[in-house]
């Protein structure tokens, strides 16, 4: 529903979002904001995991 208010969410829960962050103890370094964010890139950092680890190997070996 692109477009519909439901979709845009409302303005005040972002400055509610952010107080609670800079109130928090330990804050991430970023936070995506509203629901859609982490549905988006979750495949994409799921797969540079696991190109990561098919390459920790040649990775270790740099260390010496």
């Amino acid at each position: 529903m692109a477009g519909s208010a439901a979709y845009m969410g409302k303005p005040e829960a972002t400055g509610e979002a952010i107080l609670q962050l800079l109130a928090a103890e330990t804050p991430p370094l970023r936070l995506l904001l509203g629901a859609m964010p982490l549905r988006m890139i979750e495949p994409t950092y799921q797969q540079r995991l696991t190109t990561w680890k098919e390459w920790q190997p040649v990775a270790e070996k740099a260390q010496g």
